[in-house]
């Protein structure tokens, strides 16, 4: 149960966070502290996967949690894509995206996994042909 956050690619550009069971912000804090550390190495484009899928719901107190979260961001993360979890995350992210849209963090929800990275890709994509 808990947070856990791996690199999913071996390129090291998506971190995937996987929510386990009932999971708590410290928890997450802390797999938060730990893809610091592991993006710390690097200066090239990062994406992120908060991944809902085998979570038993959010924490209460998730909009003031998302707050903290905003000012935890890396400079060379590009986007947080967050997956499953229901009409409800959908609603926190749209919430989020409005109340802190100057924190300079891009976050997005899908309902599969597969719809993140199509997501990630296109937004890869996207920022390359804007660098040329």
């Amino acid at each position: 149960m808990g947070v856990q956050v791996t690199w999913d690619d071996e390129a090291q550009t998506i971190l995937h966070y996987k929510m386990e069971g009932r999971w708590r912000w410290n928890e997450l804090y802390n797999a938060v502290k730990e893809g610091h550390t592991l993006n710390s190495d690097t200066t090239q484009n990062v994406y992120a996967i908060v991944n809902l899928e085998n979570s038993l719901g959010i924490p209460p107190s998730a909009v003031a949690q998302f707050g903290t979260l905003s000012t935890l961001k890396r400079p060379n993360t590009r986007i947080v894509v967050f997956v499953a979890g229901g009409g409800f995350v959908s609603a926190l992210i749209k919430t989020f995206n409005r109340v802190y849209s100057g924190a300079g963090i891009q976050s997005c929800w899908v309902a599969h996994l597969a719809e993140a990275y199509t997501l990630i890709a296109r937004e890869r994509t996207h920022f390359e042909q804007a660098i040329l």
